[in-house]
């Protein structure tokens, strides 16, 4: 068992026991004797997502590229960050995370077009969201959780009749393959 992951581990236990101090002590030791990874990262900013300290979360996902020497972000670090943008309504920084998603190929995977498509929603982008809803359904890698996506979107702007006309209109034969 290699000392990075049993680091890892730590700074997710006391990031899910709530002890987020503890859990950025250990993260920032790791740090400074350089062996922390990617997953070293994405504990420690999905930590703050899910405590609530969007700010935080925002904050280390950008000292990542200056701290974290070498390390490219994946399909976790994007989850995590879009997650964060779409709470706090960050608009910008989302659709900087989108292109750098299409530029590093991530933007192929589903949980990565899923939170995409939250972010939009959440942000009040239903256009956009509905964009990248159309693009995931057309490479059919949309699942349940896109379709539950763009559908809480448009019900959460009170637009139920139209979401379930144009989604049907527009996707079911994709993501179905009806032929």
């Amino acid at each position: 068992m290699s000392r990075m992951f049993v680091c890892n581990a730590f700074v997710a236990m006391y990031a899910r026991c709530g002890e987020l101090d503890e859990a950025v002590k250990v993260f920032d030791e790791v740090s400074q004797r350089g062996i922390s990874d990617v997953m070293s990262w994405n504990s420690i900013v999905g930590a703050f997502v899910r405590s609530g300290e969007v700010g935080r979360a925002l904050n280390m996902f950008g000292g990542m590229n200056s701290r974290g020497v070498g390390l490219r972000a994946d399909v976790a670090s994007l989850v995590n960050i879009l997650l964060a943008c779409a709470y706090v309504g960050e608009l910008m920084q989302g659709k900087q995370v989108h292109g750098y998603a299409v530029r590093s190929c991530l933007f192929e995977d589903v949980f990565v077009c899923n939170a995409l498509v939250a972010m939009y929603a959440r942000c009040g982008k239903l256009d956009e969201a509905v964009k990248v809803f159309d693009e995931v359904s057309q490479r059919g890698i949309s699942d349940v959780v896109s379709w539950n996506s763009i559908v809480g979107a448009f019900v959460r702007r009170n637009l139920h009749s139209m979401s379930f006309a144009s989604l049907l209109n527009s996707s079911v034969d994709r993501f179905f393959k009806i032929s």
